[in-house]
């Protein structure tokens, strides 16, 4: 019995090692299968993983026969393709594909130049086969060594670098805003003087990081040590104990005239009025720049909110902001309706040769042309701003391009009447009419452009001191004024209708008077920054310009002319908007 036991042992002893046998063959096998797919068909010695790569002696010409097949010289460097194995110049090499080690596709393999036909053949299909096992070790290695260094240092003892000990990331806007509502809350001169002359600091100058004393022995800015003589005092923003060299008292909070607790840097706020309620706190070098960048941000955003708040109590829908639009133009165009057939029809009377007695008057015809100039010209203006709007619909498209459509045709045609008109008046009309016409436009002119531009620098001067307004701009808004009451004298004096000058030019200070106290033509911006003053009168200065140009001859008022454009066009002009 015993020797049939061993003897049925040792049979299936012998069947299981001729099954693992079979089992590591088949494996083999298997292997140089897929080698040989990957391959397409041909074997591979992964001892030799260039073996599939041709001789780049025996190439002559590129490999690459349907575009390039360069011939070879002796400057050519010659490649091969990593993938196929075949023989290229360099240029059609230039693509690269990720492969493994045996030149097959492989998604975690390295980057290799392959040609064209390989970049755009298919990827592997055989799944790929990783080790986490290697990549588990080699990270815990890379970790036991990292702890192995900390326990070094920390077996040294080494002196830490004291600038760096106590850093942490400070959140300034919260520093800044603990300090400003510490001090609105617990202001009193009287303890603020005590504490002063104690030199205990407050606890609400104090954050929740503030370093003790004797914890401390040397700078945390420049590493100083201090001595027993040597002052320690603590910054309120990041707490951090300094040295005289590195802390200063410039950091200003103050309680405004609206009652509000602000900070900024001392000698960076500007006050209309002095605060009554304010104190100098110590900040370091190290928080000072920070503290800086974090004020003009504040302003920035300040004034972003400002023009935002602006935009959005402005911003109406798009028939909103057409309707006024339009019904403006609608109105201007029945004016010219009415004023137009009259003008041509007092025109055709005044130069008919027929008639020897002229019953039109010329200041009937001034007044028509002074009126359908001035619509005219402000039916040019208001049309750009249906040029600017910007519909959001196809509805809303095709409602506005009928608008400018029928605003140009009505434009055009009528003002070709009006310019026919006064051609025929230039031509037939007796001498000195025209020149007499004239003087009468320019001096209606010249006093409309006086009443606004006067209205504009008052406006200015009211609101300089407030918003900080640049005065070389108001010295040439003054310049202009002058200069056009000079035009304005002259006009009249050459019209000579026996109005007083001086009768004239005060009602026009009188009117602007009323203005300031009413309703100004520059209303006074949200955001304290100048841009948003000038922007306003850029319109109507603008208006001005093209209302002396068009209604008075390129002689005539050169000098004031020459001053609207220094205002408008020049780039160091505050007026110039982009």
């Amino acid at each position: 019995m015993a020797m049939q036991r061993n003897s049925s042992f040792t049979a299936s002893m012998t069947s299981s090692l001729d099954r693992q046998t079979s089992y590591d063959a088949n494996a083999d096998e298997l292997q140089n299968l897929i080698n040989m797919h990957e391959r397409s068909g041909q074997p591979f010695d992964i001892n030799k993983p260039k073996a599939h790569w041709k001789k780049a002696s025996d190439a002559v010409h590129c490999a690459n026969t349907s575009t390039c097949n360069k011939k070879f010289g002796m400057m050519d460097r010659k490649r091969n393709c990593r993938m196929c194995g075949n023989v290229f110049c360099r240029p059609c090499t230039e693509f690269q594909k990720r492969l493994s080690n045996i030149g097959v596709p492989d998604p975690t393999g390295r980057l290799h130049p392959v040609c064209a036909l390989c970049f755009g053949a298919e990827s592997q299909k055989v799944g790929q086969i990783r080790n986490d096992t290697e990549t588990l070790f080699m990270y815990r290695d890379k970790w036991v060594s990292h702890l192995n260094e900390v326990k070094m240092k920390a077996q040294q003892n080494v002196k830490p670098n004291p600038a760096r000990i106590h850093d942490r990331r400070i959140e300034y806007a919260e520093e800044c805003l603990r300090l400003t509502e510490g001090f609105r809350s617990n202001y009193n001169f009287i303890k603020m003087t005590f504490t002063e002359v104690v030199g205990k600091v407050p606890d609400w100058q104090k954050s929740r990081h503030w370093f003790r004393y004797e914890k401390t022995p040397d700078c945390t800015i420049c590493s100083k040590t201090f001595s027993k003589l040597s002052r320690k005092i603590h910054c309120r923003v990041c707490s951090k104990l300094c040295c005289t060299k590195c802390v200063h008292e410039e950091l200003l909070i103050y309680i405004d005239e609206e009652g509000d607790s602000k900070w900024g840097i001392n000698g960076t706020v500007a006050f209309s009025v002095k605060p009554s309620k304010y104190c100098l706190l110590y900040i370091c070098t190290h928080c000072k720049p920070h503290l800086e960048q974090l004020m003009l941000e504040i302003m920035r955003r300040e004034e972003e909110l400002e023009e935002l708040i602006e935009e959005e109590e402005e911003s109406i829908t798009f028939f909103e902001e057409l309707i006024p639009v339009q019904r403006r133009l609608w109105m201007m165009q029945s004016d010219i309706s009415m004023w137009l057939p009259k003008f041509t029809a007092d025109v055709e009377v005044y130069t008919s040769p027929e008639t020897s007695t002229k019953s039109v008057g010329l200041d009937s015809l001034a007044k028509c042309n002074i009126d359908l100039s001035d619509t005219f010209s402000k039916m040019s203006i208001t049309s750009q701003k249906l040029r600017i709007m910007k519909p959001t619909t196809k509805a809303e498209a095709v409602v506005l391009n009928n608008c400018i459509k029928g605003m140009l045709l009505f434009y055009s045609e009528n003002m070709y009447l009006f310019r026919k008109a006064l051609k025929s008046l230039a031509d037939f009309a007796p001498p000195g009419v025209l020149d007499k016409l004239q003087m009468i436009v320019n001096e209606v002119t010249t006093r409309n452009v006086l009443s606004v531009c006067k209205s504009i620098c008052y406006n200015i001067i009211f609101l300089q001191d407030k918003y900080s307004l640049e005065d070389a701009a108001i010295k040439i808004l003054a310049q202009l004024v002058e200069s056009l009451e000079d035009d304005f004298r002259l006009a009249v004096e050459k019209n000579k209708t026996g109005e007083d000058f001086g009768e004239m030019v005060k009602a026009i200070d009188e009117m602007v008077q009323m203005e300031l106290k009413g309703r100004r033509r520059i209303r006074e911006p949200r955001s304290k920054s100048s841009y948003a003053v000038f922007r306003q009168c850029a319109a109507p200065l603008r208006s001005c310009r093209r209302e002396l140009e068009a209604k008075t001859s390129k002689k005539d008022f050169v000098e004031s002319k020459g001053m609207l454009e220094v205002l408008l066009e020049a780039k160091s002009s505050p007026f110039r908007i982009m």
